[in-house]
């Protein structure tokens, strides 16, 4: 078996960080770090070939037509459907490991405290030494709407269940009912979902449809006061029209971990913006250990022909 690995800025980590995982995992693998993948024409038609890669060069994964699947180091697609010569009948495979899982649970924990506790207003009164009361909503006073649940929605709900917040959802596929989760679906449902939850935990892919979804329409379709956290992919909002509802109060604060055009201009208002929180798209770090062992267990299950939830669904997007 043969890993093809190609990871944007990291052509002299490469085997430091994967190498000795992919070896653990998969006893025997040849792995290759690009550039140094080999001449296409030079590869056995017996021989597995897999790509593990991050934004590759428009074309590159083309020209090894052996490839007999692609896994996307991270839960983002768009790096690999932007090419437009990008194979069309090879599998497209998100990640799906244990560190995703984990830091969006814990960059959504970490937003919900943040937000239900009031932490702008502790912060200033800390800045203006003010020694202030303050009576924060308990959890179950606090409804968070994950916007997109699937494989990491559904792991954001397990970590924020236990603290006792009320949870809804909104995806565009039917969702078995869940005690203690209100599920909306589709377009028709939008309003209704933002018009009843007090944050938002942004976990939509990228798609046409996604793009401004959260626009001045659908702001003002939010409670006065609300919040807003984004996690997925930055096309989902209108950032100058979120940063004006957040100065003319009507969202309280937002917490904002991916963008348009990365990284965020230092010209933009948002940086500035009292209420908003911008982290430099860290809510999940796709991990060495974590990915290759993912990578190494969803290869056999590719090859026993059982099904692979995070697989790219072509006419979905995502």
């Amino acid at each position: 078996m043969i890993i093809l690995c190609y990871v944007e800025g990291y052509d002299a980590q490469i085997d430091e960080l994967y190498k000795g995982f992919f070896e653990k995992y998969i006893p025997g693998v040849d792995f290759r770090a690009w550039p140094n993948w080999g001449d296409p024409a030079s590869f056995d038609e017996a021989t597995d070939v897999y790509a593990y890669v991050w934004a590759p060069p428009q074309g590159l994964l083309a020209k090894y037509s052996m490839i007999n699947a692609i896994f996307s180091i991270g839960a983002g697609i768009d790096h690999l459907t932007a090419d437009p010569l990008l194979p069309k009948n090879v599998p497209i495979i998100r990640m799906g490991d244990e560190s995703l899982k984990d830091g969006m649970g814990e960059y959504a924990t970490m937003a919900a405290l943040w937000f239900l506790r009031d932490m702008k207003n502790v912060s200033a009164w800390q800045k203006r030494g003010e020694w202030q009361h303050h009576f924060p909503k308990a959890p179950s006073q606090f409804t968070i709407g994950l916007m997109g649940y699937g494989l990491l929605g559904k792991a954001v709900a397990k970590r924020l269940k236990p603290f006792g917040f009320k949870l809804a959802t909104w995806s565009t596929s039917e969702k078995d009912p869940e005690e203690g989760i209100t599920h909306y679906r589709g377009s028709t449902c939008l309003k209704d979902f933002m018009a009843n939850v007090d944050m938002i935990y942004a976990l939509l892919p990228q798609t046409t449809e996604t793009t401004d979804l959260i626009n001045k329409t659908s702001l003002r379709w939010m409670k006065k006061g609300s919040y807003i956290v984004n996690a997925g992919r930055g096309n989902l909002i209108d950032l100058p029209t979120l940063v004006d509802a957040v100065k003319n109060g009507h969202i309280a604060g937002a917490m904002l971990d991916v963008f348009k055009e990365e990284p965020l201009p230092k010209g933009d208002p948002a940086w500035l913006t009292e209420g908003i929180i911008i982290t430099p798209h860290v809510a999940a770090i796709t991990r060495p250990d974590t990915s290759t062992k993912f990578v190494a267990e969803t290869i056999i299950k590719l090859t026993k022909g059982e099904k692979i939830e995070t697989m790219l669904d072509i006419r979905r997007g995502y």
